[in-house]
């Protein structure tokens, strides 16, 4: 596994090379499997400096493609996991219509063909499925609609959370709500912003697990709130003390996912190769979840 998430501590992987976050920043684990890559003149550590100086992602790429390839013309392993992580890197930072984003998609390209390469020189090349996906798409978003001044206006604002300013905002009812006085409040509120065109839909907590797949708020820690608030994909919700409620530009566009994932926008691509696959075949809308297994 290759800087792939959440497998830090899994005993199961024979060559783990992940980052971990730390006093000095983020670093890479110094297990058994990066000392052998450092002692096999793999760069890795050279890792921290690179951030420290505020490398490109591509510069770390290349680094993690390095150990990759040299990994595989060494073990040959029987699955590899990789993390390439400068195309969000730079779309977050630029907008997926960037040069430096364009560029961070060529890199890549590069990146796998080199590990394409490396499974030829390991002589396993005919045998190797590969799998190149995604976990989310990309779009920016350049409006924004402040949320706050409904809930003033109603004597709300301090009865209410409104968590992560974005496309779907969390709203909970704070310990101050008073069922019998604020509900009609609330729901007065919430018709208010249905006849915006820009708000898609206000999810209630018994709705989450039919909906957006997540538990009630009732059930779990995790979910932040009573309520969600669904706007469209080119607009934010925000929580500012301005009482400006119209839609309006925001001071700097936002490039980003997390969007529900049922709009095109959101959809991450997904590539299949080699033996057992079949050529030139479209398999159509595949769900993540479907993917691992």
């Amino acid at each position: 596994a290759f800087m792939w998430p959440e497998t830090v501590e899994d005993p199961n992987i024979d060559f783990n090379l992940v980052s971990r976050s730390g006093p000095q920043g983020r670093t890479l684990v110094e297990n058994a499997f990066f000392e052998e890559l450092k002692k096999d003149h793999v760069p890795v550590d050279h890792y921290a400096a690179f951030r420290r100086e505020g490398a490109l992602g591509s510069v770390i790429d290349a680094i993690t493609t390095q150990a990759v390839c040299h990994t595989i013309r060494k073990h040959k392993p029987n699955l590899i996991a990789v993390h390439l992580v400068d195309t969000d890197h730079e779309q977050h930072s630029h907008g997926s219509g960037h040069y430096l984003s364009k560029a961070a998609l060529t890199n890549v390209d590069h990146q796998i063909g080199q590990i394409i390469k490396a499974t030829k020189d390991a002589g396993i090349y005919d045998d190797t499925v590969f799998i190149i996906g995604a976990d989310h798409g990309f779009t920016s978003v350049y409006d924004e609609i402040n949320l706050r001044p409904f809930f003033a206006e109603a004597g709300l604002a301090d009865k209410v959370r409104f968590y992560e300013g974005g496309w779907a905002p969390f709203l909970r009812l704070l310990p101050e709500f008073n069922k019998a006085q604020d509900q009609p409040k609330l729901d007065a509120i919430f018709a208010r912003l249905m006849k915006n065109l820009h708000v898609i839909r206000i999810v209630e907590s018994k709705d989450f697990p039919s909906v957006i797949g997540l538990p009630r708020y009732e059930d779990s820690d995790r979910v932040r709130g009573q309520y969600l608030i669904v706007g469209d994909s080119e607009t934010y919700f925000v929580w500012t003390q301005d009482n400006d409620t119209s839609r309006r530009k925001r001071r700097r566009p936002a490039h980003g996912h997390g969007y529900l994932p049922f709009h095109p926008k959101m959809y991450p691509m997904l590539v299949l190769s080699g033996p057992g696959i079949k050529k030139g075949a479209m398999i159509g809308h595949v769900h993540n979840a479907d993917i691992a297994p």
